[in-house]
């Protein structure tokens, strides 16, 4: 019988925690919050020790849209999709690119490692990117005089 073995890299989950900006929290087969770093802890607006063991669906938030998006994330993550984009509506909406990744610890265990890059500036610079040349677009289709675009190029303008 012949084996077939794969490469694989184990990273150890505190450091991957306490390592980035990201939002990334740790689910158990029942939904349970078994770990999670400070920015997701910061999100909700509750300590982690008290979020331990708990369901997303059971936290008492004191923000309802706050309660709304774990609401939705809950649906994203049951759907099983490894990626996803979700918002955060509020007073200032919050764009994120979810991953879903299956995670199995050293006692043998099995969870969910999600984690929610937030992609706010990335999503408005492409919406002024959009509304920047949809106006440029409008003012060049309705001269009635030529249009000159120049730029400036090591200190000299360049036509």
């Amino acid at each position: 019988m012949a084996k077939v073995f794969t490469l694989s890299t184990k990273v150890p989950l505190s450091a991957l925690l306490s390592y980035t900006n990201d939002l990334v929290f740790v689910l158990d087969r029942d939904m349970r919050i078994i770990q999670g770093n400070d920015p997701f802890f910061d999100l909700i607006g509750i300590k982690g020790e008290i979020v331990l063991q708990k369901r997303l669906d059971q936290l008492e938030l004191s923000q309802p849209d706050i309660h709304t998006f774990l609401t939705e994330l809950s649906d994203k993550i049951f759907t099983k999709n490894e990626t996803f984009e979700i918002v955060r509506r509020g007073q200032e909406p919050r764009y994120y690119n979810g991953k879903v990744i299956p995670t199995i610890f050293d006692d043998g265990s099995s969870a969910d490692t999600i984690i929610l890059e937030d992609v706010t500036l990335e999503k408005e610079a492409l919406r002024s990117l959009r509304e920047s040349e949809a106006f440029f677009r409008s003012v060049s289709d309705h001269l009635s005089d030529g249009l000159i675009v120049s730029e400036f190029v090591d200190g000299k303008k360049k036509v």
